[in-house]
């Protein structure tokens, strides 16, 4: 059983309590999950995420709900929603001078285009029209996954169990739809 007393010690994103994810998942359908959370930063996910695995309740993401399917009888357990707290797209700069762009893993795929047709960059524009988030592309869960990571996905930011690391050359780490989750948790590419 969570301890909702304790996880607002250190918890600073939504949490609800017999959520409907008829509510999250595009088709509309499904039970309701235990606990939602919604964390409010990379901080936030990680505590929570540790806070489950030590506690041994199951744990999931939702993205858009996309491809989501969710059983009448719900999820029994904790559905982690990445929205609003991992939406950000932003250009940065590498120590060699490098211009990339840097998606939270909650960031819609339709923001991530718009961010790059604004910024005059391509290569994203085979995602165009996909109801995806980055998260859910990197693993390979959406159409144009394949290509996309074959020209332009450089870098995956993850948690990996406890700690968080940077996957360089990502393509390889997450081949297309051959991937899942499993304990890496993608952060932002």
């Amino acid at each position: 059983m969570v301890s909702l007393l304790d996880i607002r010690r250190f918890f600073k994103g939504t949490i609800r309590l017999g959520e409907p994810l008829a509510d999250y998942a595009s088709l509309g359908i499904g039970g309701v999950a235990d606990y939602l959370f919604a964390p409010s930063s990379s901080e936030d996910l990680i505590t929570v995420v540790k806070h489950l695995r030590a506690n041994a309740i199951p744990f999931t993401f939702a993205g858009r709900g996309s491809n989501l399917l969710v059983s009448d009888q719900g999820y029994h357990g904790a559905v982690i929603m990445l929205e609003p707290g991992f939406s950000s797209v932003r250009l940065q700069t590498s120590p060699t001078g490098e211009a990339f762009v840097r998606a939270a893993a909650g960031a819609r795929l339709a923001a991530l285009v718009d961010f790059c047709i604004g910024q005059s960059l391509q290569g994203v524009e085979t995602v165009a029209g996909i109801a995806g988030t980055v998260g859910g592309l990197v693993v390979g869960s959406g159409p144009g996954a394949g290509q996309l990571a074959e020209g332009c996905l450089a870098e995956a930011e993850i948690l990996h169990d406890d700690e968080v690391m940077v996957i360089s050359n990502a393509p390889e780490k997450f081949p297309y739809r051959k991937s899942g989750p499993g304990r890496d948790i993608v952060l932002s590419a």
